[in-house]
């Protein structure tokens, strides 16, 4: 039987008393790890629901979700205990029998009902929390994913923009960046929708700068000095 040269490392990964954070190169089997650990924990739940895997994109989670009913639906056909060729193999047909007999015990019915497997990408799983909670979400009950959101960057711009004519706070701000960039308003939109594509990187210090002046000048000053430099240093 063939063992990888990180079979302890593998085998480490695959305690669900703990959590681990792997780190492995495309191909390694990084997929096929975070299979198994499903399987281990599905053979201890009541509901297989209880268990959620989280992935980055739709063809991870169908594959995830092709393997491991492919592995159930193959152990559930073997008779008796077949040859490995790896110890990969054996953990992998030993993870999916412990899975059945809790299938058959509580009646999942999980190769008839595969949708009952919480296999999810990350915009599906928000989707999933923002549609249970309505109301405090603040989305209402009929929300879906955009494949589009470009769509939507431009919608909050314009509403944004709009705000200038109006006696808030912030419409002497859009003025001044209006002011700044010679009231070209279609530059400044493009500018807001590079800004909005790449959120997920200042939002969270911005929020935490929020209404202390001072601060967010110091933090702007910190920023254009570091640019200036790194300017300076490639230009040796």
């Amino acid at each position: 039987m063939k063992i990888p040269i990180d079979a302890p490392a593998r085998l480490q990964a695959q305690d669900i008393t703990s959590s681990y954070a792997v780190q492995a190169p495309a191909g390694s089997g990084k997929t096929e790890l975070l299979s198994l650990r499903f399987l281990h924990l599905l053979a201890i739940c009541e509901k297989p629901e209880e268990v959620l895997a989280i992935t980055f994109t739709r063809k991870a989670a169908n594959e995830m979700a092709n393997r491991i009913l492919n592995t159930l639906d193959t152990a559930a056909k073997m008779q008796t205990k077949p040859k490995f060729g790896t110890k990969l193999e054996e953990e992998r047909f030993l993870a999916a029998i412990k899975v059945l007999e809790k299938d058959a015990q509580l009646g999942w019915d999980l190769l008839k009902s595969p949708t009952r497997l919480r296999i999810q990408t990350i915009d599906s799983f928000c989707l999933y929390l923002a549609s249970r909670l309505p109301v405090l979400s603040g989305f209402g009950a009929n929300i879906h994913i955009s494949d589009r959101p470009e769509e939507y960057y431009q919608h909050a711009i314009d509403s944004f923009l709009n705000l200038l004519n109006k006696d808030l706070p912030v419409s002497p701000a859009i003025g001044r960046l209006l002011l700044q960039l010679d009231n070209n308003i279609a530059r400044v939109g493009k500018l807001l929708i590079e800004l909005l594509k790449k959120r997920d990187q200042w939002i969270e210090p911005i929020i935490g700068l929020a209404g202390t002046p001072d601060k967010i000048f110091n933090q702007l000053q910190h920023n254009i000095i570091e640019l200036i430099e790194e300017n300076i240093s490639q230009a040796k």
